[in-house]
């Protein structure tokens, strides 16, 4: 079984692979709503500790530890975190930002 730091790597390599041009782990605070938002890029999504529910094109989908969700550039959605402290991996594709390289 991959363990978290397996699963980070993976997501990282990812990440490499697919052009993204930035990456940050963040916590967010139990309960935290991001409201409903829009960003202008690409973003990808580890769950790394606890839950997010995602809503997004009218659905609702909760996400949890060791899973990954994907956002795509100036889409509507927001997300709403769980009872507990939710730490994420974040991956940003940045329309003419230059990509990561290793």
């Amino acid at each position: 079984m991959a363990t978290q730091d397996d699963k980070l790597k993976l997501f990282v390599d990812g990440l490499y692979a697919d052009d993204f041009t930035e990456h940050e782990v963040m916590e967010f605070a139990p309960r935290f709503d991001s409201d409903l938002h829009s960003p202008p890029h690409d973003a990808r999504q580890l769950v790394l500790e606890g839950s997010v529910v995602l809503e997004m094109a009218g659905k609702t989908r909760t996400f949890q530890a060791g899973e990954t969700y994907e956002v795509p550039a100036n889409t509507v959605h927001r997300e709403v975190f769980g009872d507990g402290v939710c730490r994420l991996a974040i991956g940003r594709r940045k329309p003419g930002a230059t990509p990561l390289r290793k």
